[in-house]
């Protein structure tokens, strides 16, 4: 299945984080629930951007792009782009209180 910014627009998470100094824009993407008595579930992406170099609008299109890249021509994030992908779904992440840049890329 292909995927659409419709469904993608519909399953991703968006999370505002502020400080006194700067706001962020974050997007998590393919939520898979854990099993009852072994490791709890949690997302496989995430993009996150300063608001001052990306709107809602231009994180959101660069994630489907991110997202929907052909992986032999993969698409290169800019430098201000944070990412953060778990590789195994033991490495799957929770959507935090606060935003922790050191955890992404």
């Amino acid at each position: 299945m292909k995927l659409t910014k419709k469904h993608l627009k519909e399953t991703s998470d968006y999370h505002c984080y502020t400080s006194s100094t700067a706001k962020y824009h974050c997007f998590y993407y393919d939520w898979k629930p854990g099993v009852y008595g072994k490791k709890s579930g949690g997302y496989k992406y995430a993009l996150a951007a300063n608001s001052v170099d990306f709107t809602k609008a231009e994180l959101f299109n660069l994630l489907h792009e991110w997202l929907t890249g052909d992986k032999a021509d993969c698409v290169t994030l800019p430098y201000y782009v944070y990412s953060r992908e778990a590789e195994t779904d033991d490495n799957r992440f929770k959507v935090g209180i606060s935003l922790n840049l050191d955890l992404f890329k």
